[in-house]
């Protein structure tokens, strides 16, 4: 992992930045917290995969600045049967905020349940092309679910490695 440069919040600055990937970056409180206070409605594709983030810090709210993103990553890496995930129970509730998102990966996030999966339904309506759940802990019941919602044209889902799924 690479430490996360004190320049990389004026980056968010850029009149054209549209997409940004800062995948395996680590924050500290002070850089975190000044791209969470800039945001940027501007970006259309963030990659906040295998991010590490200060103490107990989510990546809600840095999503929820980020009014127009179209493509989110927020993937980890898949641990089969890790008995310890941090859970980020901020990232569901910023998605609101995420009107026009098409690409949402959630690869790797074991915490994410079959009800995040009716969230997700109630959050987007007729919107997701690509869903990527690799390693959720998604079951059969939440794959139902997300059949009958409401989540949109789903062209590419990745259900790869959700083990309670038969």
């Amino acid at each position: 992992h690479r430490k996360i440069a004190a320049s990389i919040p004026a980056i968010l600055k850029c009149q054209y930045l549209q997409t940004l990937n800062l995948s395996g970056c680590v924050f500290d409180n002070v850089a975190y917290h000044e791209l969470v206070s800039i945001g940027s409605p501007k970006l259309t594709d963030l990659n906040l995969s295998n991010i590490r983030l200060p103490g107990t810090e989510g990546l809600g709210s840095l999503i929820a600045a980020c009014t127009g993103l179209t493509r989110l990553n927020v993937s980890r890496p898949y641990e089969p049967y890790a008995l310890f995930m941090k859970a980020d129970r901020t990232i569901l509730p910023s998605l609101v905020n995420c009107v026009r998102l098409t690409a949402l990966n959630l690869g790797g996030c074991g915490f994410i349940g079959d009800d995040d999966l009716v969230r997700l339904t109630n959050i987007f309506h007729m919107q997701i092309l690509e869903l990527r759940l690799s390693g959720c802990s998604i079951s059969d019941d939440g794959l139902s679910n997300l059949a009958f919602g409401r989540i949109g044209p789903v062209a590419i889902l990745d259900v790869s490695w959700c083990l309670s799924i038969t």
